[in-house]
């Protein structure tokens, strides 16, 4: 942190009552974002440092705002410059739900995180864009431009060329289209002395009601069994309004199907990051999110093509990024 940010956060922390006593950097391997813990006499915030130039800062503000009249477990924005993308923030607290998975902890965890869902899907606000069929097509079009062309010099089918990327998209615009925080996984929630804390909210959209699920139990940094999967799965359809009479098949259909398409995009993300950023850090979660896509489409007829085609890329990309793992 530099003298200008710490002249920042003493000033507006003395405003609001607080001695600035230290600091410590946060982790935040994929983002251009910057956090730090900052240390009162008394308690504990976050300032983040959020270039305006490639961040939407004003939507960030505006859900954070949004989600919090809605009571949901957000961190509450106490300042904000717009111009240097300076946040002052509450703190949620050290605990993710990676900390927790496999002790005792983790299904109070996860039932409070699916809980939460339900009150994401609560909410209608103008602010909140749609989830496009063009978007989702643009996604899946990340892991051909940056695997199959660059990683693998064009040597192979490309995702938008199976049968089942067309069916991914549509699943996706048959389910309900509720309010999805779109990246909710076991780094973006916390669990803090039995309480629920969910950050990074700013890409929420307005799309299928089970992305979040999907998000949550097919993370790409932990592993579920499937008899977890279904044991959540049968959580979920329970205690929600929008999903009680859904057959448990269909459910898992669309949960598979979401997580199936928003795993291609994160490995193509993965990859991006190596390329574009001379960010390697995400690499090494490939494989297990590889594996993880080709047993979970086995057995799906609508996805045989995209099965088939994962299982001929594995070996040459695993190969390719080897070297950096």
């Amino acid at each position: 942190m530099n003298e200008i940010e710490k002249k920042w956060c003493a000033n507006i922390l003395a405003d609001l009552g607080h001695s600035f006593k230290r600091y410590e950097l946060l982790l935040a391997e994929a983002s251009h974002r910057i956090f730090y813990r900052l240390y009162t006499e008394t308690n504990s915030l976050v300032f983040m440092i959020s270039p305006p130039s490639l961040e939407n800062n004003n939507q960030f503000f505006k859900l954070s705002k949004l989600f919090v009249r809605f009571d949901l477990p957000v961190p509450e924005i106490l300042h904000f410059e717009a111009e240097q993308g300076y946040f002052l923030m509450h703190d949620l607290g050290t605990t993710h739900f990676e900390d927790i998975y496999d002790t005792s902890t983790e299904e109070l965890a996860i039932k409070s995180a699916i809980s939460a869902l339900y009150e994401f899907q609560k909410i209608s606000d103008p602010i909140i864009p749609n989830y496009s069929a063009q978007r989702l097509e643009d996604e899946l079009s990340i892991f051909d431009n940056w695997i199959i062309d660059e990683v693998l010099d064009s040597r192979f089918p490309k995702v938008m060329e199976t049968r089942a990327s067309k069916k991914l998209i549509a699943q996706a615009m048959e389910q309900p289209q509720v309010c999805i925080h779109r990246d909710y996984h076991c780094r973006n929630l916390l669990f803090e002395n039995g309480r629920l804390g969910i950050v990074d909210f700013q890409d929420a959209l307005i799309g299928p009601g089970f992305y979040d699920l999907a998000s949550l139990l097919c993370d790409c940094y932990h592993n579920f069994s499937i008899a977890k999967v279904d044991k959540y799965l049968t959580f979920y359809l329970e205690g929600s309004d929008l999903y009680r009479e859904t057959p448990f098949d269909t459910a898992k259909g669309w949960l598979v199907m979401t997580a199936s398409q928003r795993q291609i995009k994160a490995i193509g993300i993965f990859v991006r990051l190596w390329l574009r950023d001379n960010k390697p850090s995400h690499l090494r979660y490939i494989p297990h999110v590889m594996n993880a896509l080709i047993q979970q489409t086995e057995g799906y007829p609508d996805l045989e093509s995209l099965h088939q085609l994962l299982i001929t890329l594995k070996n040459p990309l695993t190969e390719k990024i080897q070297h950096y793992l």
